[in-house]
């Protein structure tokens, strides 16, 4: 039952119109003044209604409706005015009324336009309550991204490591959604692997993907510990493959490029599953590392492949994601041939030169831009 407060000295709603709105389930409340009644808006919860009489003795109706809307700015004030008075009830209304009605008031009339005035009002609640729930959702999820965005950058190494026959270099950074891009070089006894892949999309999905294939690439080191070698790379990864498939949605895929470098014999076997070319500078030449097999978390019986290709002193590798490639002007693809133009022009530079050349390049053809896509660049050199 609807609660209506009206300011009545008088006798503005008569007996009849009290039945009529008795009738359409409203309970009537009634004040002498406005500050009586501003008193009972206060005292009384729920009041869905004001009606009040322009002719209210010591009432500035303004000021009243500012005052009972500073309480509940949705609530509808509904004027009772005779036809002289209309511009002082228009002025009411600038002010936030909501309606008004004239004298004699009619019972059908008035019941519209309070009941029209309810409805207005519980839009309008709604549409707020609907509002700060879809503000602490966005607040919720931007904590969960804020927070996985955070993970994973702890995940990436903070710097390169020290390892033996070799020097590396890196650049990591996340986009400002939560990407798929990860990365890592370290040695196992008398192997030094490195892989770089980018999951597929954006997202906490994205992230939790990553943060898995992460958790296999670190198994390795305990099936070393374990065994005293490491599983081959076309094996091992059928086997995350399948539980991809398995246990990730049909549309997710990864992207990856994994080696294993033993530096006494300067071999390096490696897997590329879908991943864009890789480089191998050697001798003033640079030649393409291809994807070896499809991309993972497709299908479920893809078979991987591996190659190997025997190294140099002074040969470099460079590995990165798509992100490194991806840089669109006026629907031009602008890194066609940069990279490798970038590669070649640095030749004469330390390799940590040569990784950050190609880094603030990026960044300029994308106009220092916030970047869509997580950038993700490992230099490796043979000593």
């Amino acid at each position: 039952m609807s609660k209506i407060l009206v300011l009545d000295n008088e006798n503005i709603i008569p007996d009849r119109l009290q039945s009529l709105l008795a009738k359409e389930n409203y309970t009537v409340l009634t004040a002498q003044d406005g500050q009586q009644g501003l008193s009972l808006f206060i005292a009384m919860p729920n009041i869905e209604c004001v009606l009040c009489s322009m002719r209210m003795s010591g009432l500035n109706i303004i000021e009243f409706t500012k005052a009972i809307r500073a309480l509940d700015p949705d609530i509808g004030v509904i004027l009772i005015t005779s036809h002289g008075d209309v511009e002082n009830a228009l002025e009411a209304m600038k002010a936030g009324a909501f309606d008004y009605v004239y004298e004699p008031v009619n019972g059908d009339e008035l019941v519209f336009s309070i009941k029209d005035a309810i409805r207005k009002r519980n839009l309008l609640k709604e549409n707020r309550r609907l509002h700060e729930e879809i503000i602490k959702k966005n607040l919720y999820f931007q904590h969960l991204h804020d927070s996985a965005q955070q993970i994973l950058c702890h995940m990436a190494p903070k710097s390169c490591p020290l390892l033996e026959g070799l020097q590396s270099c890196a650049i990591y950074k996340s986009c400002e959604t939560v990407g798929g891009d990860m990365y890592d070089i370290f040695q196992i006894g008398p192997y030094v692997l490195f892989y770089v892949f980018d999951v597929c999309g954006h997202g906490l999905l994205s992230a939790v993907v990553t943060m898995m294939l992460k958790s296999y690439f670190q198994n390795i080191k305990l099936i070393y510990e374990c065994t005293g070698s490491i599983p081959k790379l076309d094996k091992y990864f059928e086997t995350i493959n399948r539980e991809m498939v398995k246990y990730t949605p049909s549309n997710l895929y990864v992207t990856l490029f994994a080696g294993v470098y033993v530096p006494k014999t300067r071999l390096l076997t490696y897997l590329s599953a879908g991943h864009v070319d890789q480089y191998h500078q050697t001798a003033g030449t640079i030649k393409p590392l291809s994807s070896t097999c499809p991309v993972m978390g497709l299908f479920e019986d893809t078979e991987f492949a591996t190659k190997s290709i025997k190294l140099s002193p002074g040969d470099r590798l460079f590995f990165f994601t798509d992100g490194i490639l991806e840089v669109w002007k006026d629907h031009v693809l602008q890194t066609a041939d940069y990279l490798t133009t970038m590669i070649k022009n640095n030749a004469q530079n330390s390799l940590s030169d040569t990784i950050q050349s190609i880094h603030d390049g990026i960044l300029n053809l994308h106009d220092h831009a916030v970047l869509e896509d997580d950038l993700t660049l490992l230099g490796i050199e043979i000593r």
